[in-house]
C-alpha cells in the first residue's frame, strides 16, 4: 500500500516526468502490473531499479 501512496503523491505535487524509479527492501521488489501501467503513462521507457541488501537490479 505504501508504494501506491508514493506513486499517487508525486504527480499530485505537480511532478509529471520520471526518468527512473527505485525501490529498496530486504528483497528486490519490482512494481506490480497496475503500478507498471500507471508508471508507463508518465514514461514508457522508464528504468526501474530494485535493491536488496546485496545488489541493485535494473
Amino acid at each position: 500500500m505504501q508504494k501506491e501512496l508514493a506513486l499517487f503523491k508525486v504527480p499530485s505535487m505537480g511532478k509529471r516526468r520520471f526518468k527512473s524509479i527505485a525501490s529498496s527492501g530486504n528483497s528486490a521488489v519490482f512494481p506490480c502490473g497496475p503500478c507498471r501501467q500507471f508508471l508507463a503513462e508518465f514514461n514508457e521507457n522508464m528504468t526501474v531499479y530494485a535493491e536488496n541488501d546485496k545488489k541493485i537490479t535494473k
